[in-house]
């Protein structure tokens, strides 16, 4: 395990890569956006290509220190060395998305003539996993394409994770919650993915365990995951992220992946949030490598059991 002075170091260098890959892809001009395959049930386009050659780019110029290897969505599960080699630094696994919300950011590429003010609902992730399982992964930053802001987080003294906004460190008991909203906001994804009816039950599950005026409201999000995720603190915009699609098999379209949130899990965890399964079981012993979909659930303290209870009639 690295050293707290050197987590630190990685913190200030992820900060960097994503900052400098999202700037760089609001920044794009290409003649041509397209998909050019299907993969793991998610349209891989040109501009994906793109982002992960910046992405590789801004590896070596920010993080010198780094030893280790890398995985990224782009390249499909597959981990390949990126380190300088050489004595010392910090040996790992850097885990990248280098667009999360692809299509979000497409169509605004495509629209962004007419739509000249408006930025796309799409970030730039990456995290520091120092094992095999995604309870090892220690720093992470997260650069929102929205508004520029850069969210991070590390795992600091007495093994307790603090979150930052650009640069500015966060107390779990300082961020907001719902004040005056008697509901509970729940955003359950259910984005490219075919078993709409299936998600439909688990939305209607939540809504009718509560009754009024303490009832639960379901959302499909945004479609980026770490929108949502990130949207409970930044925007106080719902209370908890549900994610059940790795249920129901690879037929079923795009499900969840451990690179899609290894870059805001610092994050939520500094910001108090608390993360499981579907099953509410934890999900720091899962592998961060491979085809391994997994089900999710971010929430704000004493909402996941709830969830849970909840859900549990219908996800079987």
């Amino acid at each position: 395990m690295s050293t707290l002075l050197e987590r630190i170091g990685i913190l200030v260098g992820l900060e960097n890569v994503v900052s400098e890959v999202g700037e760089r892809m609001l920044e794009l001009e290409i003649d041509t956006v397209e998909d050019v395959e299907i993969r793991d049930g998610k349209e891989v386009s040109n501009v994906d290509e793109i982002a992960y050659n910046f992405a590789v780019e801004a590896v070596y110029k920010h993080l010198p220190e780094f030893r280790g290897r890398m995985l990224s969505e782009y390249n499909n599960h597959t981990v390949e060395r990126i380190g300088f080699g050489g004595e010392g630094g910090v040996r790992g696994l850097l885990v990248l998305d280098e667009i999360e919300g692809t299509t979000c950011y497409k169509r605004w590429l495509n629209g962004r003539v007419e739509l000249s003010n408006s930025k796309p609902d799409s970030a730039v992730s990456i995290g520091l996993c120092e094992g095999d399982s995604i309870g090892l992964i220690t720093v992470g930053a997260v650069y929102d394409m929205r508004n520029g802001d850069v969210l991070s987080g590390i795992l600091g003294e007495q093994e307790v994770y603090q979150a930052y906004c650009n640069g500015e460190a966060l107390k779990p008991a300082d961020l907001g919650d719902s004040g005056c909203d008697s509901a509970y906001r729940i955003v359950v994804a259910g984005y490219s993915n075919k078993m709409q009816a299936r998600i439909g039950k688990t939305r209607a599950a939540i809504w009718e365990f509560s009754a009024e005026p303490n009832g639960y409201r379901t959302y499909g999000g945004s479609r980026p995951t770490v929108i949502d995720i990130i949207d409970i603190v930044t925007k106080n915009k719902s209370n908890a992220y549900v994610d059940p699609r790795a249920l129901w098999g690879p037929e079923s379209g795009a499900r969840l992946q451990p690179h899609d949130i290894a870059g805001v899990l610092p994050f939520v965890w500094g910001c108090g949030l608390e993360t499981s399964n579907i099953y509410g079981n934890p999900i720091e012993n899962l592998p961060v490598t491979g085809d391994r979909p997994l089900t999710l659930i971010v929430a704000r303290n004493g909402l996941k059991d709830k969830i849970v209870e909840a859900i549990a009639p219908v996800i079987g």
